[in-house]
C-alpha cells in the first residue's frame, strides 16, 4: 500500500487586485489561482468545494478566508479581491500564504453598513442575501463589498456563529444588521404645547377686571348709590382736549368732599369702560 495522500494543501503567491485584471470578479469571497496549483491540488485527498485561510507572509497578523473560482491567473501570482486586500492590510506585490482549511457551517451572521446609503436601497436585506451568494465564507472583523443600482456598499461582519469563521454555502444563515455606520438617531421634535379651548360658560363664571358689565347691571348699581348728585358731561382732559366725540360722562358724587366717583364713559349709547376715580375737583 502507498502512502496515504495529504489532505492540506499550503502555497505562497503574489497577490495582485481583482480590479486591475479582473474587475467583473470584485464581487466575491473568491480568488484566482494560476493553473499549476490545481495540478497540486488534484493529486491531494482535500475537501470540495475548496475553502483556505489566508494571511500576508509578512506585515499585519490579520487572517482571512476565501474560496477559489479558477485557475488562470499567471503563474506566480494570485488575484485578489480588493476588500480582502484591505481587510488584511495588505497590498497588491504582497505575499499571501494559502493554506486549505475546513470552517464549521454557519447559523448567524450580523452585517453593519458603512453608509446610511443602504437603507436606500427598497429591500435590502433581498439585496444582500442574494450578493451573499459569491461569498463561500465570513470572517469576523472582515469588510465585504457589493454594488447596487450604480453605487458600490461595504458592510462589516461584526458577528459570526458558531465561530468567527463560517462557511455559509448551503447553510441557513439568519443575516441580522446593525445600524449603518454613520446612522445618527433623529433629535426627538417636542409636541407644540395646546392651547387651552375657550369656554363660554367657564368665561361667565370668571372674574374678569376687564370686563365691561352690562349696562342694565350698572344702572341697578347706580341707582343703590345716592344719585342727588348726578351729572352729565363731556369728558375732556386737563387741557381741556375732547377725550372722544360723542362721549359722555355719567358718574355720581359719593361725598360732598367729591371723593370715590364712579364714572362710566359711553359712546354710541355703549358704554366703553367703567372706572371708579379719586379727586377733589370736576369740571364741567
Amino acid at each position: 500500500m502507498g502512502a496515504p495522500r495529504p489532505s492540506v494543501f499550503s502555497t505562497v503567491l503574489r497577490a495582485v487586485p481583482l480590479s486591475q485584471c479582473r474587475p467583473e470578479l470584485v464581487e466575491m469571497g473568491m480568488v484566482v489561482m494560476p493553473p499549476s496549483k490545481l495540478d497540486e491540488i488534484s493529486t491531494l485527498e482535500l475537501e470540495f468545494p475548496l475553502v483556505f485561510r489566508v494571511c500576508p507572509v509578512s506585515g499585519p497578523n490579520k487572517t482571512s478566508h476565501c474560496g477559489v473560482v479558477e485557475f488562470t491567473a499567471e503563474e506566480g501570482t494570485v488575484y485578489v479581491p480588493d476588500w480582502l486586500l484591505l481587510s488584511l492590510g495588505a497590498f497588491g506585490g504582497d505575499r499571501l500564504n494559502f493554506t486549505t482549511c475546513s470552517l464549521p457551517l454557519g447559523t448567524h451572521v450580523k452585517l453593519q453598513a458603512r453608509s446610511k446609503a443602504f437603507l436606500d436601497i427598497s429591500n435590502p436585506r433581498a439585496v444582500l442575501e442574494k450578493k451573499l451568494r459569491d461569498y463561500p465564507t465570513l470572517t469576523k472583523g472582515d469588510v465585504i463589498y457589493f454594488s447596487y443600482a450604480n453605487k458600490d456598499f461595504e458592510m462589516i461582519v461584526k458577528d459570526t456563529k458558531p465561530s468567527n469563521a463560517i462557511s455559509i454555502l448551503n447553510a441557513d444563515v439568519i443575516v441580522d444588521f446593525d445600524a449603518p455606520e454613520d446612522y445618527e438617531e433623529p433629535t426627538p421634535v417636542p409636541p407644540a404645547p395646546q392651547q387651552a379651548k375657550y369656554n363660554p360658560e367657564e368665561d361667565h363664571h370668571t372674574e374678569d377686571p376687564l370686563r365691561v358689565e352690562s349696562y342694565s347691571s350698572l344702572e341697578e348699581e347706580s341707582s343703590e348709590e345716592d344719585t342727588t348728585n348726578l351729572f352729565i358731561g363731556k369728558a375732556e382732559s386737563v387741557g381741556g382736549k375732547k377725550i372722544a366725540d360723542k362721549t359722555t360722562v355719567l358718574g355720581m358724587m359719593g361725598t360732598k368732599k367729591q371723593e370715590d366717583a364712579k364714572v362710566l364713559v359711553m359712546e354710541g349709547g355703549k358704554i366703553l369702560y367703567k372706572v371708579r376715580v379719586f379727586f377733589k375737583h370736576l369740571l364741567m
